[in-house]
């Protein structure tokens, strides 16, 4: 029976003067907790840092860790870089790529395209703010789609999906009928042989576990903070006028991430974390409903689990 540990972590926000996440420190709690977990290696899922042609730094700390480490590109990373700059600085070919380890296929993807006029136009250098109202600001693009379709089929392993935007959530910034078209495709992959057993994304910053299709649907909670859309003047002045955008954030005292278990027979084994809020600043100090349009709660956490799916028909 195949078996395998590994460690995953999103949305660390690497922006000194705009956010306050502490990233390097926050970075190396990540590393130590999969090094003493015994993790294969470590994903992070976009999001990692800002203009990441400008943030070797950062992406060298991480791929100096002491296990295989892989990225999936997030939105932000688009703010500051051009997609070229992007891949080149994280060392990828393209976004989206596969990789074979202990008996699984974890097949990453990049969903950071803008549906406009009906192309898929990917996110460069901050172009994804300055589409028009109502574009769907995230695609799978056809050639992807494609190509993923082939590196499922053709997998002797189940299947594991990484990706910064959500594959379930109904409001993942996809359109409704794009999101409906996907979600049908993975159910139909998953019809005759349970070629995927979980799929985890990053971005909202939330925290939740759906099963559907056969699939556990990972929404993994940021590493940093939650954001909030109105801001809140509830931190210390001084930590406001060093961090231009730390009012929008609601930050949690420690690192999340979460040490995931999977066997072949379906098994799965999410080891999360728990921490609480910096000052005691949560949605309900800052005067908002616990939970998100998606209903899932706002907590300083990752959800741990047991659970386990039959690969079988």
């Amino acid at each position: 029976m195949n078996e395998i540990k590994f460690c995953v972590f999103t949305d660390l926000h690497c922006y000194p003067g705009i956010f306050f996440t502490d990233a390097e420190k926050r970075l190396d709690a990540v590393i130590a907790r999969a090094e003493s977990s015994g993790a294969e290696f470590i994903v992070q899922l976009g999001d990692l840092c800002h203009a990441p042609h400008e943030r070797a730094d950062i992406i060298e700390r991480f791929g100096s860790a002491p296990l295989p480490t892989y990225h999936v590109l997030g939105n932000h990373e688009f703010e500051g870089s051009t997609f070229e700059q992007a891949l080149e600085a994280y060392g990828l070919e393209r976004g989206y790529y596969f990789f074979d380890r202990g008996g699984f296929r974890f097949i990453v993807l990049d969903l950071n395209y803008a549906r406009v006029d009906g192309e898929a136009v990917h996110y460069s250098l901050g172009n994804s703010v300055k589409m028009p109202a109502g574009t769907a600001l995230a695609t799978f693009e056809e050639r992807q789609r494609e190509w993923f379709v082939e590196a499922v089929t053709g997998s002797p392993y189940p299947c594991v999906l990484l990706s910064h935007f959500s594959l379930e959530r109904p409001n993942n910034r996809m359109s409704a009928a794009e999101h409906d078209e996907v979600f049908a495709l993975l159910g139909e992959l998953n019809r005759d042989k349970r070629r995927i057993l979980m799929a985890i994304n990053g971005h909202h910053h939330m925290d939740g576990l759906v099963v559907e299709n056969d699939i556990a649907f990972l929404d993994l909670n940021s590493a940093s903070y939650h954001w909030i859309n109105k801001p809140h003047s509830l931190f210390p002045p001084e930590l406001s006028a060093e961090y231009c955008l730390v009012g929008h954030t609601l930050i949690y005292e420690d690192p999340l991430s979460a040490i995931i278990t999977l066997r072949d027979d379906g098994y799965i084994n999410i080891e999360g974390a728990k921490s609480r809020f910096l000052y005691g600043v949560d949605r309900e100090k800052a005067g908002l409903p616990l939970c998100d349009s998606a209903g899932r709660a706002c907590n300083a956490e990752i959800l741990s689990a047991e659970l386990k799916i039959s690969l079988t028909r």
